[in-house]
C-alpha cells in the first residue's frame, strides 16, 4: 500500500511540475529544488540504536543546524566518517568495527536532514560546512566520505587547508552535480522544462554558481592531501568511469575499482583495501 501511494504521489508531482513549468517556471523550479534537497529519514532498528549507544554523543552547531556526532575513543589516528544521501552513521557499522579493532579514534556525523541531525533540507554545501565544524573540533588524520559525503569532504578541503588532515578517501562519490541532476530527472521523470527551471532556481540560491561548477575535477588541484578513490564497476549512481576521470586529474591519487560491490561498496575486498590505504599513509 505504501509503495502504491508513493508511486501515485510521485506521478502527481511529476504531472504538476511538468504543467507548472510551462506557465510558472519560477514556482516549478523552487518546488523541484526543495524536493531535490529533502531526503527521507530512515528509521533506526533496535540493533542500530544499540550500536550507536556505545559511542559518546555530542551535538555541534553548524550555523543554525544541530549536527549529531558520535565518538569511539581509541589510541590510534583519528578517522572522520561522512555518510551519503538518505543514510546515517549506521552505514559505517562494519568499517567502525574493523577500525576499532585496530584502535583508531573514530568520529562520525549525521549529515544535515539525516539521522539525528537537524534541518529539513540537505545539500553538499551545507554538508561541507558541517564536516568543517566536526573537523575543526576533532582534527582527524583521515576523512572517509561515501557518496555525497565524499563530495562534501572535497568541497570542504578545497576551501580549507585543514593541515591536520593527512588523507582523504573518496568512496563512490558522484564526480559532478550534473550527474546527480540527471539521475534526479531519470527517477522523477520530469521534463526538460522543469530541469531548466530547477537549474535557474539553483543558480539564484547559490549566488550564480552553475550546476557544472560543482565538479570535483575542477577542485582536485586545491586539495593538497593524500587521496584514494574507491568505486564499483556496477554502480549506477557514481560510475567507475567517472571516478577514473577524477583520478586522472588528481595528482598522486590512488584509484581502486571493485567488482560487484555496488554503490554501497560492500564486501571484504573493500575493507581489506581500506586497511591497506590507511596503514600505508601511516608509514
Amino acid at each position: 500500500m505504501n509503495r502504491f501511494f508513493a508511486k501515485g504521489a510521485l506521478l502527481a508531482l511529476r504531472t504538476i511540475w511538468n504543467i507548472q513549468a510551462r506557465f510558472a517556471p519560477l514556482a516549478a523550479g523552487k518546488l523541484a529544488l526543495d524536493f531535490f534537497r529533502t531526503p527521507r529519514r530512515g528509521r533506526l532498528r533496535p540493533t542500530d540504536e544499540e550500536f550507536l549507544s556505545k559511542a559518546q554523543r555530542e551535538v555541534l552547531m553548524s550555523g543554525e543546524i544541530p549536527i549529531q556526532t558520535y565518538l569511539w575513543e581509541g589510541t590510534g589516528p583519528c578517522v572522520l566518517l561522512a555518510h551519503g544521501w538518505e543514510s546515517n552513521t549506521v552505514r559505517w557499522t562494519s568499517i567502525i568495527h574493523r577500525l576499532r579493532k585496530k584502535h583508531y579514534r573514530i568520529v562520525a556525523l549525521d549529515a544535515p536532514a539525516h539521522g539525528a541531525s537537524g534541518s529539513k533540507r540537505f545539500d553538499a554545501v551545507l554538508y561541507a560546512k558541517a564536516i568543517g565544524v566536526v573537523s575543526e573540533k576533532y582534527r582527524p588524520d583521515f576523512i572517509l566520505g561515501h557518496s555525497a559525503g565524499g563530495m562534501a569532504a572535497v568541497y570542504y578541503l578545497a576551501d580549507h587547508a585543514a593541515d591536520w588532515v593527512k588523507g582523504l578517501v573518496i568512496m563512490a562519490s558522484p564526480v559532478t552535480l550534473r550527474i546527480v541532476f540527471q539521475g534526479f530527472q531519470r527517477i522523477i521523470g520530469v521534463n526538460d522544462r522543469v530541469m531548466e527551471a530547477l537549474e535557474r532556481r539553483f543558480e539564484e540560491k547559490y549566488q550564480n554558481a552553475t550546476v557544472d561548477s560543482f565538479d570535483l575535477k575542477l577542485m582536485a588541484h586545491k586539495v593538497k592531501k593524500l587521496t584514494a578513490m574507491m568505486y564499483a564497476d556496477n554502480d549506477p549512481v557514481a560510475p567507475a568511469s567517472e571516478g577514473r576521470k577524477l583520478a586522472a586529474v588528481w595528482s598522486g591519487a590512488q584509484f581502486h575499482e571493485f567488482q560487484g560491490a555496488g554503490h554501497s561498496l560492500k564486501g571484504q575486498e573493500v575493507l581489506k583495501t581500506l586497511d591497506r590505504i590507511l596503514e600505508g599513509w601511516m608509514d
